[in-house]
């Protein structure tokens, strides 16, 4: 691991005090996950390409190692961890009785630039150097990848709020896409 440790404490509301909860080897440039699943304490760190699982029922941890990590989120079902590396997509399931579960969903030869997950449609949107794409989440519907379009320098930013356009920017400009998969 990197050989630093970090501290992991957890506010007590009712005395306001922070209770030490674990120390961990992590990078100073660890960050924890919004949205973690009830019981569970999710850091990444990004710098050191880890992903550590805490069970803050009995302070087991797991750590996966993703080469060249780039960003992870944890998806609507709070049950599911996207795991966007340089030159994979990846999914992670725990449900805090077993080790986690992980899934590589693609694996291209560009490095992904940005990768975000709409729920509606039950796919993750990518863009690449030279494309916007988007796999299905759940492999048994499709396990293609698919180009929606293709242009240089873009990046997903975020979404409409009812989910019906992507917002990307390419260059100084901004863009939306309509949302749809075939």
């Amino acid at each position: 691991l990197s050989g630093q440790q970090i501290q992991i404490s957890i506010l007590d509301k009712p005395s306001r005090t922070w209770q030490r909860y674990a120390d961990i080897d992590a990078s100073r440039m660890s960050e924890l996950l919004d949205d973690a699943p009830s019981g569970i304490i999710s850091v990444v760190d990004a710098q050191s390409s880890l992903i550590i699982l805490l069970n803050r029922d009995d302070e087991t941890a797991h750590v996966i190692r993703f080469p060249e990590l780039q960003h992870a989120a944890w998806l609507e079902d709070r049950t599911t961890l996207l795991a966007v590396s340089a030159h994979e997509l990846n999914i992670v399931s725990w449900d805090l009785t077993n080790p986690p579960m992980l899934m590589l969903l693609t694996r291209l030869a560009e490095p992904f630039t940005s990768a975000l997950f709409i729920p509606r449609l039950n796919a993750i949107f990518y863009t690449t150097p030279s494309r916007l794409g988007f796999i299905h989440e759940d492999p048994r519907i499709d396990q293609e990848p698919h180009t929606l379009l293709e242009a240089d320098t873009m990046e997903i930013i975020g979404a409409e709020p009812s989910l019906s356009k992507l917002m990307i920017k390419k260059g100084a400009q901004l863009l939306s896409y309509p949302l749809k998969t075939p």
